[in-house]
C-alpha cells in the first residue's frame, strides 16, 4: 500500500510540476528551479520497492547500453552549446542581468541539433530507461510514458514562451524542419 502511495505522488509531483514550469517561461523566469525536483526524483525511482523484471544479465548489459547511448546524446547537444560559448540554462532575462558577451543568443542548428531540437530530453529519458532496466525497476520502466510525456510538455512550453519569443521566425523555420524528440522523414 505505502509503495502505491509513492507512486501516485511520484505521479502528481511531474504533473503538478507543469503548472509551475509554464508560469516561469510565461514569466521569462528560468525553469531549472522547479524543472530539477522531477529530475531527482527521476534518480530514485529506482530504489523504492517493486518487483523486478527478470534477473538476466542481458537485461543489465541492456541497460548499461541505454545508459551509455542517452548519455551520449546528451553530451552531443551540450557540446554543441559549449562549442559556442553558450550557457543555455539561463532564460532572456537572466541574461539580460548578465549583459556579457557569453549572454549572446545563437540558435544552435548545427551537429544534433540537426536532428532533433531536445537532444536533453531524449537523452535523458533513454538514460532513464537504461537506469531502470540496470537495476531491475519494474514499476520504472513502465513510469517512462509519464516522463517522456512531462518532457513534451516542458519542450512545447520552452519553445512556445522561450525559444519563440527570443528568435521569433528563425526558430518557427527550424521547428518545421527539424523534428522535437526524432528525425523528420523528409
Amino acid at each position: 500500500m505505502l509503495n502505491l502511495i509513492i507512486w501516485i505522488l511520484v505521479v502528481l509531483v511531474f504533473y503538478l510540476d507543469l503548472p509551475f514550469v509554464w508560469w516561469m517561461f510565461k514569466s521569462r523566469i528560468t525553469m531549472r528551479r522547479f524543472g530539477l525536483i522531477p529530475i531527482f526524483i527521476i534518480f530514485i525511482l529506482p530504489f523504492i520497492e517493486q518487483p523486478k523484471i527478470v534477473d538476466s544479465e542481458f537485461l543489465d548489459l541492456s541497460g548499461v547500453i541505454f545508459m551509455i547511448f542517452g548519455f551520449s546524446i546528451m553530451l552531443l547537444g551540450g557540446f554543441e552549446f559549449y562549442k559556442r560559448g553558450i550557457i543555455p540554462a539561463l532564460s532572456k532575462k537572466e541574461t539580460d542581468k548578465i549583459k556579457s558577451d557569453q549572454a549572446t543568443h545563437i540558435l544552435v542548428a548545427t551537429g544534433i541539433y540537426k536532428f532533433i531540437r531536445h537532444p536533453q530530453y531524449v537523452g535523458l529519458s533513454v538514460f532513464f530507461i537504461g537506469y531502470s532496466m540496470l537495476f531491475n525497476a519494474f514499476f520504472s520502466v513502465l513510469f517512462s510514458p509519464v516522463i517522456l510525456t512531462w518532457f513534451g510538455f516542458v519542450a512545447y512550453i520552452e519553445e512556445r514562451y522561450d525559444l519563440e519569443w527570443i528568435f521569433g521566425e528563425e526558430y518557427k523555420k527550424y521547428k518545421k524542419r527539424v523534428g522535437m524528440f526524432f528525425p523528420k522523414i523528409r
